[in-house]
């Protein structure tokens, strides 16, 4: 990829919470836009001068708020569009005991 093109690019990262006493996992309901309904995980789109773990500490305060201690933090995989301009990037986040979040105006619910 040139580098003109990297100003193009979207990266982005989310969470798959587990919670190791309960053995479940955090998913979050989106409140609006086209996956409105949908269920997923924490996380969103980074800026321009953070990297993917630094962007998703501030999305996962932005979208639920104080978590418990992260026990330890797995990247899963990067998803990388075929057009190369797209970048997700999935990391495991494990803490103890599950947490009722708080939710911003992006999502509607919550499941664990």
């Amino acid at each position: 990829m040139e580098n003109s093109n990297l100003k193009d690019r979207i990266v982005c990262s989310g969470a798959l919470f587990y919670a190791k006493s309960t053995k479940r996992f955090l998913l979050l309901q989106k409140a609006h836009g086209k996956h409105l309904g949908t269920w997923g995980l924490v996380g969103g789109t980074n800026l321009q001068n953070e990297n993917p773990w630094q962007g998703l500490q501030r999305e996962i305060v932005e979208e639920i708020g104080a978590i418990p201690k992260i026990l330890k933090t797995i990247p899963i995989e990067t998803f990388v569009s075929n057009d190369t301009v797209f970048n997700f990037h999935t990391f495991l986040c494990v803490i103890e005991d599950e947490f009722v979040p708080v939710l911003s105006l992006e999502h509607v619910g919550w499941v664990s």
